[in-house]
Protein backbone atom coordinates (compact mmCIF):
# COMPACT_ATOMS: atom_id res chain seq x y z
CA UNK A 1 0.00 0.00 0.00
CA UNK A 2 1.27 3.18 -0.61
CA UNK A 3 1.87 6.48 1.21
CA UNK A 4 -1.29 7.84 2.99
CA UNK A 5 -3.18 10.95 1.90
CA UNK A 6 -6.43 12.31 1.79
CA UNK A 7 -8.50 13.60 -0.93
CA UNK A 8 -10.21 17.18 -0.25
CA UNK A 9 -12.36 19.38 -1.87
CA UNK A 10 -13.01 23.25 0.25
CA UNK A 11 -14.53 26.37 -0.15
CA UNK A 12 -11.50 29.05 0.36
CA UNK A 13 -12.88 29.78 3.45
CA UNK A 14 -11.91 26.08 4.53
CA UNK A 15 -8.08 26.62 3.25
CA UNK A 16 -7.18 27.39 6.85
CA UNK A 17 -8.31 23.19 7.33
CA UNK A 18 -5.58 21.73 5.15
CA UNK A 19 -3.05 23.23 7.34
CA UNK A 20 -4.45 21.68 10.69
CA UNK A 21 -4.97 18.64 9.05
CA UNK A 22 -1.21 18.77 8.26
CA UNK A 23 -0.58 19.24 11.71
CA UNK A 24 -1.91 15.84 12.58
CA UNK A 25 0.38 14.55 10.09
CA UNK A 26 -1.79 14.68 6.76
CA UNK A 27 0.91 15.30 3.96
CA UNK A 28 -0.10 14.51 0.91
CA UNK A 29 -3.76 16.40 -0.44
CA UNK A 30 -5.03 15.50 -3.44
CA UNK A 31 -7.15 18.77 -4.50
CA UNK A 32 -10.28 18.74 -6.79
CA UNK A 33 -11.39 21.37 -9.47
CA UNK A 34 -9.67 24.67 -7.80
CA UNK A 35 -6.07 26.73 -6.93
CA UNK A 36 -4.80 27.84 -4.08
CA UNK A 37 -2.90 30.74 -3.00
CA UNK A 38 0.31 31.39 -1.77
CA UNK A 39 -0.35 32.17 1.90
CA UNK A 40 -1.93 28.52 2.11
CA UNK A 41 0.48 26.39 -0.68
CA UNK A 42 3.43 28.24 0.91
CA UNK A 43 3.08 26.89 4.78
CA UNK A 44 1.99 23.33 3.49
CA UNK A 45 5.03 22.93 1.31
CA UNK A 46 7.08 24.45 3.76
CA UNK A 47 6.11 21.45 6.04
CA UNK A 48 6.67 19.03 3.67
CA UNK A 49 3.06 18.91 2.49
CA UNK A 50 1.92 17.80 -1.26
CA UNK A 51 -0.01 19.13 -3.13
CA UNK A 52 -1.65 16.65 -5.98
CA UNK A 53 -4.15 18.61 -8.67
CA UNK A 54 -6.75 15.79 -9.36
CA UNK A 55 -7.00 17.23 -12.81
CA UNK A 56 -3.26 16.56 -13.69
CA UNK A 57 -3.60 13.20 -13.22
CA UNK A 58 -5.68 12.83 -16.93
CA UNK A 59 -4.13 13.89 -20.03
CA UNK A 60 -5.95 14.49 -23.15
CA UNK A 61 -6.51 11.32 -24.26
CA UNK A 62 -8.35 10.72 -21.10
CA UNK A 63 -10.48 13.41 -21.82
CA UNK A 64 -11.17 12.65 -25.18
CA UNK A 65 -12.64 8.92 -24.13
CA UNK A 66 -14.62 10.29 -21.33
CA UNK A 67 -16.45 13.26 -23.70
CA UNK A 68 -17.01 10.26 -26.45
CA UNK A 69 -18.24 7.92 -23.66
CA UNK A 70 -20.60 10.72 -22.43
CA UNK A 71 -21.66 11.60 -26.03
CA UNK A 72 -22.54 8.33 -27.05
CA UNK A 73 -24.92 7.62 -23.74
CA UNK A 74 -26.10 11.05 -24.71
CA UNK A 75 -27.19 9.42 -28.36
CA UNK A 76 -28.79 6.48 -26.62
CA UNK A 77 -31.38 8.90 -24.27
CA UNK A 78 -32.32 11.38 -27.28
CA UNK A 79 -32.89 8.06 -29.42
CA UNK A 80 -35.19 6.56 -26.56
CA UNK A 81 -36.79 9.91 -25.84
CA UNK A 82 -37.68 10.09 -29.72
CA UNK A 83 -38.97 6.52 -29.13
CA UNK A 84 -41.10 7.21 -26.16
CA UNK A 85 -41.99 11.20 -27.04
CA UNK A 86 -43.73 13.35 -24.68
CA UNK A 87 -47.81 13.64 -25.63
CA UNK A 88 -49.56 16.43 -25.67
CA UNK A 89 -53.16 14.07 -26.04
CA UNK A 90 -53.65 10.84 -27.14
CA UNK A 91 -52.62 11.14 -30.26
CA UNK A 92 -50.82 14.40 -30.81
CA UNK A 93 -47.20 14.76 -29.94
CA UNK A 94 -44.69 17.18 -29.09
CA UNK A 95 -43.06 18.48 -32.42
CA UNK A 96 -39.73 17.99 -31.18
CA UNK A 97 -36.18 17.41 -33.10
CA UNK A 98 -33.33 15.29 -32.36
CA UNK A 99 -30.90 18.51 -31.65
CA UNK A 100 -33.49 19.92 -29.44
CA UNK A 101 -33.27 17.13 -27.58
CA UNK A 102 -29.67 17.39 -27.62
CA UNK A 103 -29.59 20.57 -26.57
CA UNK A 104 -31.44 19.96 -23.66
CA UNK A 105 -29.58 16.79 -22.45
CA UNK A 106 -26.15 19.18 -23.29
CA UNK A 107 -25.64 20.18 -19.05
CA UNK A 108 -25.78 16.16 -18.61
CA UNK A 109 -23.63 15.12 -20.84
CA UNK A 110 -21.00 17.53 -19.90
CA UNK A 111 -21.10 16.35 -15.96
CA UNK A 112 -21.05 12.70 -17.21
CA UNK A 113 -17.81 13.36 -18.81
CA UNK A 114 -16.50 15.33 -16.36
CA UNK A 115 -17.69 12.61 -13.65
CA UNK A 116 -16.06 10.36 -15.61
CA UNK A 117 -12.56 11.93 -15.46
CA UNK A 118 -12.85 12.52 -12.16
CA UNK A 119 -13.27 8.58 -11.12
CA UNK A 120 -10.53 7.93 -13.49
CA UNK A 121 -8.12 10.53 -11.57
CA UNK A 122 -9.39 9.18 -8.22
CA UNK A 123 -8.61 5.72 -9.77
CA UNK A 124 -5.07 6.84 -10.67
CA UNK A 125 -4.48 8.37 -7.30
CA UNK A 126 -5.73 5.86 -5.20
CA UNK A 127 -2.91 2.95 -6.88
CA UNK A 128 -0.33 5.92 -5.73
CA UNK A 129 -1.59 6.20 -1.99
CA UNK A 130 -3.63 5.05 0.66
CA UNK A 131 -6.33 7.12 0.24
CA UNK A 132 -7.26 8.09 4.38
CA UNK A 133 -10.47 10.39 3.71
CA UNK A 134 -12.22 12.56 2.07
CA UNK A 135 -13.32 16.43 3.12
CA UNK A 136 -14.83 18.25 1.45
CA UNK A 137 -16.82 21.59 2.27
CA UNK A 138 -19.99 20.60 0.67
CA UNK A 139 -21.68 17.19 0.08
CA UNK A 140 -24.63 17.99 -2.47
CA UNK A 141 -22.41 19.22 -5.70
CA UNK A 142 -22.19 16.92 -8.17
CA UNK A 143 -18.27 16.29 -7.86
CA UNK A 144 -18.41 15.84 -4.64
CA UNK A 145 -21.35 13.32 -4.18
CA UNK A 146 -19.37 11.81 -7.16
CA UNK A 147 -16.11 11.74 -5.12
CA UNK A 148 -18.52 10.15 -1.66
CA UNK A 149 -19.57 7.52 -3.71
CA UNK A 150 -15.94 6.43 -4.70
CA UNK A 151 -14.81 7.08 -1.27
CA UNK A 152 -17.82 4.90 0.40
CA UNK A 153 -16.74 2.17 -3.13
CA UNK A 154 -13.44 1.81 -1.59
CA UNK A 155 -13.88 2.00 1.93
CA UNK A 156 -12.92 5.21 2.88
CA UNK A 157 -14.91 7.73 5.26
CA UNK A 158 -16.15 11.20 4.01
CA UNK A 159 -16.60 13.74 6.02
CA UNK A 160 -18.53 16.77 5.13
CA UNK A 161 -17.82 19.86 7.06
CA UNK A 162 -20.38 22.10 6.87
CA UNK A 163 -19.78 25.60 5.41
CA UNK A 164 -23.03 26.95 5.86
CA UNK A 165 -25.20 27.81 9.05
CA UNK A 166 -28.30 25.63 8.17
CA UNK A 167 -30.69 27.93 9.80
CA UNK A 168 -33.08 28.06 6.70
CA UNK A 169 -34.96 24.63 5.91
CA UNK A 170 -33.00 21.36 5.21
CA UNK A 171 -35.94 19.81 3.82
CA UNK A 172 -35.57 20.42 -0.02
CA UNK A 173 -31.93 18.86 -0.09
CA UNK A 174 -33.11 15.42 0.14
CA UNK A 175 -35.89 16.02 -1.85
CA UNK A 176 -33.86 17.12 -4.52
CA UNK A 177 -30.80 14.95 -3.82
CA UNK A 178 -32.89 12.17 -2.63
CA UNK A 179 -30.30 11.45 0.65
CA UNK A 180 -27.64 12.56 2.60
CA UNK A 181 -24.30 11.72 1.39
CA UNK A 182 -21.45 12.15 3.28
CA UNK A 183 -20.65 9.74 6.31
CA UNK A 184 -19.85 12.36 9.06
CA UNK A 185 -20.98 15.84 9.17
CA UNK A 186 -19.15 18.57 11.40
CA UNK A 187 -21.77 20.81 12.24
CA UNK A 188 -21.16 24.99 13.15
CA UNK A 189 -23.39 24.62 16.31
CA UNK A 190 -26.22 22.81 18.15
CA UNK A 191 -29.28 24.18 15.93
CA UNK A 192 -27.10 23.05 12.53
CA UNK A 193 -27.01 20.12 14.33
CA UNK A 194 -30.10 19.37 14.64
CA UNK A 195 -31.13 20.67 11.50
CA UNK A 196 -28.97 17.43 9.66
CA UNK A 197 -30.54 15.07 12.13
CA UNK A 198 -34.01 16.24 10.74
CA UNK A 199 -33.11 15.15 7.48
CA UNK A 200 -31.70 11.77 8.26
CA UNK A 201 -28.35 12.03 9.66
CA UNK A 202 -27.52 8.92 12.09
CA UNK A 203 -26.86 11.21 15.35
CA UNK A 204 -23.86 8.97 15.89
CA UNK A 205 -22.33 10.59 12.98
CA UNK A 206 -22.83 14.53 13.62
CA UNK A 207 -20.25 16.30 15.46
CA UNK A 208 -20.35 19.70 16.68
CA UNK A 209 -17.21 21.36 15.75
CA UNK A 210 -17.68 24.96 15.13
CA UNK A 211 -17.36 27.43 12.51
CA UNK A 212 -14.24 26.82 10.28
CA UNK A 213 -14.88 30.34 8.21
CA UNK A 214 -15.35 32.14 11.26
CA UNK A 215 -12.03 31.46 12.91
CA UNK A 216 -10.16 34.66 11.14
CA UNK A 217 -12.89 36.90 13.43
CA UNK A 218 -10.89 35.79 16.72
CA UNK A 219 -8.13 37.79 15.82
CA UNK A 220 -9.91 40.28 14.16
CA UNK A 221 -11.67 41.58 16.79
CA UNK A 222 -8.67 41.84 19.06
CA UNK A 223 -7.97 44.42 16.75
CA UNK A 224 -11.09 45.82 15.41
CA UNK A 225 -10.23 49.52 15.90
CA UNK A 226 -7.38 49.03 13.62
CA UNK A 227 -9.43 47.34 11.34
CA UNK A 228 -12.18 50.18 11.14
CA UNK A 229 -9.34 52.75 10.39
CA UNK A 230 -7.53 50.88 7.90
CA UNK A 231 -11.62 50.16 5.66
CA UNK A 232 -12.17 53.69 6.44
CA UNK A 233 -8.79 54.94 4.62
CA UNK A 234 -9.37 52.61 2.12
CA UNK A 235 -12.76 53.79 1.37
CA UNK A 236 -11.71 57.20 1.25
CA UNK A 237 -14.06 58.13 4.50
CA UNK A 238 -13.32 59.70 7.68
CA UNK A 239 -12.09 57.76 10.99
CA UNK A 240 -15.74 58.87 12.73
CA UNK A 241 -17.26 58.30 9.52
CA UNK A 242 -20.46 55.48 10.53
CA UNK A 243 -21.06 52.89 7.98
CA UNK A 244 -23.80 50.90 7.54
CA UNK A 245 -23.39 47.60 5.29
CA UNK A 246 -26.02 45.80 3.09
CA UNK A 247 -25.38 42.67 2.59
CA UNK A 248 -27.31 41.37 -0.54
CA UNK A 249 -28.19 37.83 -0.55
CA UNK A 250 -30.31 36.10 -3.38
CA UNK A 251 -32.81 33.36 -2.29
CA UNK A 252 -31.93 29.92 -3.92
CA UNK A 253 -33.57 27.82 -1.91
CA UNK A 254 -36.89 28.63 -3.80
CA UNK A 255 -35.20 27.90 -7.31
CA UNK A 256 -33.17 30.19 -9.78
CA UNK A 257 -36.66 31.86 -11.40
CA UNK A 258 -37.04 33.50 -7.78
CA UNK A 259 -33.46 34.41 -6.87
CA UNK A 260 -33.35 37.51 -9.43
CA UNK A 261 -36.49 39.00 -8.14
CA UNK A 262 -35.73 38.69 -4.30
CA UNK A 263 -32.39 39.74 -4.58
CA UNK A 264 -33.83 43.02 -6.26
CA UNK A 265 -36.62 43.38 -3.74
CA UNK A 266 -34.16 43.56 -1.13
CA UNK A 267 -31.89 45.73 -2.83
CA UNK A 268 -34.89 47.96 -3.00
CA UNK A 269 -35.74 47.65 0.49
CA UNK A 270 -32.56 48.35 0.93
CA UNK A 271 -32.15 51.82 -0.67
CA UNK A 272 -35.16 52.70 1.01
CA UNK A 273 -34.56 52.46 4.52
CA UNK A 274 -31.13 54.12 4.03
CA UNK A 275 -32.99 57.54 2.48
CA UNK A 276 -35.66 57.15 5.36
CA UNK A 277 -32.43 57.17 7.69
CA UNK A 278 -30.95 60.24 6.37
CA UNK A 279 -34.30 62.21 5.80
CA UNK A 280 -34.56 61.40 9.77
CA UNK A 281 -30.90 62.97 10.22
CA UNK A 282 -28.21 60.09 10.55
CA UNK A 283 -25.36 60.64 8.79
CA UNK A 284 -23.82 57.35 7.29
CA UNK A 285 -21.73 55.83 4.33
CA UNK A 286 -23.81 52.74 2.88
CA UNK A 287 -21.67 50.01 1.77
CA UNK A 288 -23.80 47.79 -0.63
CA UNK A 289 -21.73 44.19 0.16
CA UNK A 290 -22.74 41.53 -3.16
CA UNK A 291 -21.38 38.36 -3.23
CA UNK A 292 -18.65 37.13 -4.62
CA UNK A 293 -19.33 34.75 -7.27
CA UNK A 294 -23.08 33.49 -7.59
CA UNK A 295 -26.05 35.06 -7.36
CA UNK A 296 -24.10 38.88 -7.59
CA UNK A 297 -26.91 41.63 -8.37
CA UNK A 298 -23.82 43.61 -9.84
CA UNK A 299 -22.54 46.99 -9.54
CA UNK A 300 -24.45 48.59 -12.49
CA UNK A 301 -28.05 47.68 -10.65
CA UNK A 302 -26.86 48.64 -7.36
CA UNK A 303 -25.74 51.90 -8.61
CA UNK A 304 -29.33 52.51 -10.76
CA UNK A 305 -31.43 51.75 -7.76
CA UNK A 306 -28.99 54.18 -5.50
CA UNK A 307 -29.16 56.75 -7.78
CA UNK A 308 -33.33 56.07 -8.00
CA UNK A 309 -33.14 56.79 -4.59
CA UNK A 310 -30.75 60.23 -4.99
CA UNK A 311 -28.20 57.60 -2.84
CA UNK A 312 -24.36 57.38 -3.19
CA UNK A 313 -22.79 54.18 -2.22
CA UNK A 314 -19.57 52.18 -1.96
CA UNK A 315 -19.72 48.94 -3.93
CA UNK A 316 -17.65 45.88 -2.07
CA UNK A 317 -16.97 41.91 -3.22
CA UNK A 318 -14.82 39.49 -1.90
CA UNK A 319 -14.59 37.95 1.50
CA UNK A 320 -16.52 39.67 4.11
CA UNK A 321 -15.09 39.50 7.40
CA UNK A 322 -13.28 42.81 7.30
CA UNK A 323 -16.37 44.36 5.61
CA UNK A 324 -18.18 43.39 9.05
CA UNK A 325 -15.96 44.28 11.03
CA UNK A 326 -15.48 47.65 10.02
CA UNK A 327 -19.07 48.16 10.54
CA UNK A 328 -21.06 50.31 12.88
CA UNK A 329 -24.77 48.49 11.58
CA UNK A 330 -25.18 45.58 9.36
CA UNK A 331 -28.69 44.94 7.93
CA UNK A 332 -28.86 41.68 6.18
CA UNK A 333 -31.19 39.34 4.69
CA UNK A 334 -31.14 35.56 5.92
CA UNK A 335 -27.18 35.85 5.97
CA UNK A 336 -24.51 34.51 7.71
CA UNK A 337 -23.54 37.91 7.82
CA UNK A 338 -25.37 38.65 10.65
CA UNK A 339 -24.06 36.44 12.50
CA UNK A 340 -20.69 37.78 11.88
CA UNK A 341 -21.86 40.88 12.68
CA UNK A 342 -22.41 40.14 16.19
CA UNK A 343 -19.32 38.10 16.57
CA UNK A 344 -17.70 41.11 16.32
CA UNK A 345 -19.92 43.23 18.00
CA UNK A 346 -21.78 45.02 15.69
CA UNK A 347 -25.63 45.02 15.94
CA UNK A 348 -27.65 43.54 12.61
CA UNK A 349 -30.54 43.42 12.00
CA UNK A 350 -32.50 41.15 9.51
CA UNK A 351 -34.78 41.80 6.24
CA UNK A 352 -37.85 39.30 5.64
CA UNK A 353 -38.97 39.00 1.79
CA UNK A 354 -41.65 36.88 0.21
CA UNK A 355 -39.03 34.07 -0.13
CA UNK A 356 -39.35 33.66 3.78
CA UNK A 357 -43.22 32.65 3.32
CA UNK A 358 -42.98 29.57 1.14
CA UNK A 359 -39.52 28.12 3.05
CA UNK A 360 -39.53 29.21 6.35
CA UNK A 361 -38.22 31.48 8.92
CA UNK A 362 -33.47 31.95 9.18
CA UNK A 363 -34.07 33.15 12.29
CA UNK A 364 -36.28 32.30 15.84
CA UNK A 365 -38.54 34.73 16.91
CA UNK A 366 -36.32 34.26 20.77
CA UNK A 367 -32.93 34.80 18.74
CA UNK A 368 -33.08 38.48 19.19
CA UNK A 369 -32.41 40.05 15.97
CA UNK A 370 -34.36 42.76 14.83
CA UNK A 371 -36.50 41.43 11.59
CA UNK A 372 -38.39 44.17 9.12
CA UNK A 373 -40.18 42.86 6.46
CA UNK A 374 -39.43 44.34 2.76
CA UNK A 375 -42.68 46.65 3.23
CA UNK A 376 -41.22 48.24 6.23
CA UNK A 377 -38.90 50.44 4.67
CA UNK A 378 -39.59 53.61 7.24
CA UNK A 379 -39.50 51.20 10.13
CA UNK A 380 -36.20 49.68 8.85
CA UNK A 381 -34.77 52.86 8.17
CA UNK A 382 -35.48 54.18 11.65
CA UNK A 383 -33.86 51.01 13.51
CA UNK A 384 -30.64 52.36 11.73
CA UNK A 385 -31.07 55.87 13.15
CA UNK A 386 -31.84 54.75 16.40
CA UNK A 387 -28.64 51.78 16.40
CA UNK A 388 -26.38 54.52 15.47
CA UNK A 389 -27.40 57.38 17.64
CA UNK A 390 -28.32 55.36 20.86
CA UNK A 391 -25.30 53.41 22.54
CA UNK A 392 -27.16 51.83 25.18
CA UNK A 393 -29.59 50.48 22.66
CA UNK A 394 -26.71 49.34 20.34
CA UNK A 395 -25.12 47.41 23.43
CA UNK A 396 -28.61 45.78 24.15
CA UNK A 397 -29.30 44.70 20.51
CA UNK A 398 -25.41 42.78 20.07
CA UNK A 399 -26.71 41.28 23.79
CA UNK A 400 -30.06 40.08 22.80
CA UNK A 401 -28.90 38.63 19.54
CA UNK A 402 -25.27 36.70 21.39
CA UNK A 403 -27.65 34.89 23.21
CA UNK A 404 -29.00 33.03 19.91
CA UNK A 405 -25.95 32.81 17.98
CA UNK A 406 -25.08 30.81 21.12
CA UNK A 407 -27.07 28.09 19.70
CA UNK A 408 -25.91 29.25 16.30
CA UNK A 409 -22.10 28.89 16.77
CA UNK A 410 -20.56 26.61 18.40
CA UNK A 411 -17.40 28.56 20.47
CA UNK A 412 -16.34 31.13 18.45
CA UNK A 413 -12.46 30.97 19.82
CA UNK A 414 -10.35 30.32 16.24
CA UNK A 415 -10.09 26.65 16.82
CA UNK A 416 -13.04 25.27 14.66
CA UNK A 417 -10.93 23.83 12.11
CA UNK A 418 -8.30 22.93 14.64
CA UNK A 419 -11.63 20.67 16.58
CA UNK A 420 -12.67 19.34 12.65
CA UNK A 421 -8.98 18.03 11.77
CA UNK A 422 -8.61 16.87 15.16
CA UNK A 423 -11.99 14.71 14.86
CA UNK A 424 -11.43 13.43 11.42
CA UNK A 425 -7.74 12.13 11.59
CA UNK A 426 -9.40 10.15 14.64
CA UNK A 427 -11.09 8.21 12.69
CA UNK A 428 -9.07 8.23 9.63
CA UNK A 429 -6.26 7.77 11.46
CA UNK A 430 -3.17 8.63 10.46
Amino acid sequence: MGKLAYVVYNRKQHDHLLLRLRDHGVTTMATIGRTYDADVLGPLHDAGTTIVPLEGLCNNVDRAQASESARSRIEQAVQVLKDRPIRIQRDERLPIADDQRREALADIEAAMAESAMLLRALDRFGEQYDVGAYVCSEEYSPLSRVTIQWARAHGIPSFHVNHALNLGSQQIAPKIYGHVYADYVLAPGARGARSFLSIGYDPAKVVVAGVPAFDVYAELTERREEVRREFRTMCGLRDDCSVVVFALTPNFEVGTMFADDIAMQTLRAYAASAKHAIAAGANFAIVMKDRMYSGKVGKARIDAVANANGLQVLYATGRPEKVVCAADVVVARDSSMAIEAILCGVPAVNLWTAANWLEGPYFQGNDGFAQFRTDQTAELGTEIVRLLADAEYRSRSVAAARVGVADIVHAPDGQAAARCATFITSIASV
